[in-house]
């Protein structure tokens, strides 16, 4: 109706694309070169996180469009992420 405002973000794939995922910007580490980056992925059999490399897209709402380097039902580190190591072991915080 006249008067009604609106913001829309759309997330555009094209052929071929794979399954993509949006991840908070505060779980990236960066690499040394660009588009590089990083998260730490929990594995609940062992307690510890392990460090993988991601490939991102862009950027919507302050989260990155994950193209490589995760699979669906991977729990990531998203705080504190500077802190962690390779092989680190860690408690996952429940809400």
């Amino acid at each position: 109706l006249p008067g009604m405002t609106a913001e829309v973000s759309l997330l555009l794939g094209g052929e071929g694309d794979g399954d993509t995922f949006l991840v908070p910007i505060s779980a990236i580490v960066p690499g040394e070169q660009p588009r590089e980056g990083f998260v730490f992925v929990f594995d609940p059999d062992s307690s510890r996180v392990k460090r993988v490399a991601i490939r991102g897209r862009g950027v919507s709402d302050n989260r990155i469009v994950i193209t490589e380097g995760l699979s669906a039902g991977d729990v990531i580190a998203v705080a504190g992420v500077s802190f962690l190591q390779d092989g680190q072991e860690v408690k996952l915080l429940q809400p």
